[in-house]
């Protein structure tokens, strides 16, 4: 595979609680009085609360069939959410850490809750931790009920970051954006930055770098408002893919330098770790394989340190695409198939088939075609 063609693989790899009250304004220079809440509505939000609750516990021991339980079978996004909470589920798990209901509001047989945690990603079978930063601040994940037959069962699941997120990148101006910030703060955590790195990808995946642009921009820029290193340097390292992703090479490398001393400054060394995998993409490309292989194998041990599978993969195939143009045969294969090993350990299906066909090209020029053969 040439420098071309994996750069075109590239977009497929990388508050108080709220009690509802009524008001009776009477006339007169007399205090607006406050009638107490109807036991009905009490009991309703009770049960609420306590369903928000262990619905943030079932998501952390990630017990789909539990989970399918609090949702309205009728509810029209109930399969897309389970199938994202089943591929989460294959190789991850979460952590909520000091988890809160932070907004509950009922009216008749709706009801809205929000759950504030911090987050941590976890690989499910080795305890890796998935992300450059520790834990994810403040994520908040809301709910909108309906009270059926059977309880109160979820109609919708929503990040209430990610509907930030859009927001912002839907802003026609920097004073509405600052205005959305000013209005939101609660929710402007580098939960936020990490929405806005998601919405990017998205926009990159689809070839809209323009858009894709945008948000990474918008990432750096409420990273430094919240003093957030490594949001900061996470925006500069999706800027330089964004980058190499448009053939804009030396732009890149500036990007990635950058993002590698800011993640360096802040000693968070699974940030390092990525941003020398980058690096070593773009040395790669610009025919430095020198520095190229010293970034890789780098970042190589810092991902084998902190156990991270997937990571492990992405690195050991950029080492094979680099032993591939320096024609060592031997090294190129053990590399892929290496590679190939922990990408199907972690469930990655697109890392799989690209590797998969990387290792049959190689059996294929040593004229072994029976291991070239599919599904070998």
């Amino acid at each position: 595979m040439n420098t071309i063609q994996r750069r075109c693989l590239l977009p497929l790899r990388a508050v108080c609680n709220v009690t509802v009250s009524l008001l009776i304004v009477l006339p007169g220079p007399f205090p607006a009085a406050t009638l107490p809440q109807s036991p009905s509505q009490s009991v309703d939000e009770d049960n609420v609360r306590s369903l928000t609750k262990k619905l943030g516990e079932t998501i952390a021991t990630g017990d789909l069939e539990t989970m399918r339980g609090f949702w309205d079978p009728q509810s029209p996004e109930l399969a897309s959410r389970l199938r994202f909470y089943q591929s989460f589920f294959l190789r991850s798990r979460i952590e909520l850490i000091n988890s809160n209901v932070t907004r509950l509001e009922v009216t008749g047989d709706k009801a809205i809750s929000n759950l504030t945690s911090d987050e941590r990603y976890l690989d499910k079978k080795t305890g890796a931790i998935l992300s450059e930063r520790d834990a994810s601040h403040g994520v908040c994940r809301s709910f909108e009920w309906v009270k059926t037959g059977a309880g109160w069962k979820i109609e919708r699941e929503f990040s209430v970051q990610d509907e930030l997120a859009a927001k912002l990148d839907a802003a026609t101006s920097e004073r509405e954006r600052d205005e959305l910030l000013t209005k939101e703060k609660a929710f402007v955590t580098d939960a936020l930055v990490q929405s806005l790195g998601g919405r990017g990808h998205r926009y990159r995946v689809r070839l809209d770098y323009d858009a894709a642009l945008r948000c990474y921009q918008l990432q750096q820029v409420v990273s430094e408002k919240i003093s957030d290193r490594a949001g900061i340097a996470t925006a500069l390292g999706n800027i330089g893919v964004l980058k190499y992703a448009q053939d804009e090479l030396e732009e890149a490398l500036l990007f990635q330098q950058k993002s590698l001393a800011l993640f360096e400054a802040a000693g968070l060394r699974r940030g390092v770790a990525l941003a020398l995998g980058k690096l070593s993409e773009v040395y790669h490309a610009l025919g430095d394989q020198r520095l190229a292989f010293e970034c890789a194998q780098q970042s190589l041990r810092l991902y084998e340190e902190a156990n991270d599978r997937r990571r492990m993969a992405e690195v050991l195939a950029d080492l094979a695409y680099i032993y591939e143009d320096q024609n060592d045969v031997q090294q190129t294969l053990a590399h892929f198939e290496r590679a190939l090993s922990l990408a199907q350990e972690v469930g990655d299906l697109i890392e799989v088939a690209v590797l998969r066909h990387d290792v049959a090209k190689q059996y294929q020029a040593q004229g072994n075609y029976e291991r070239a053969r599919p599904g070998r």
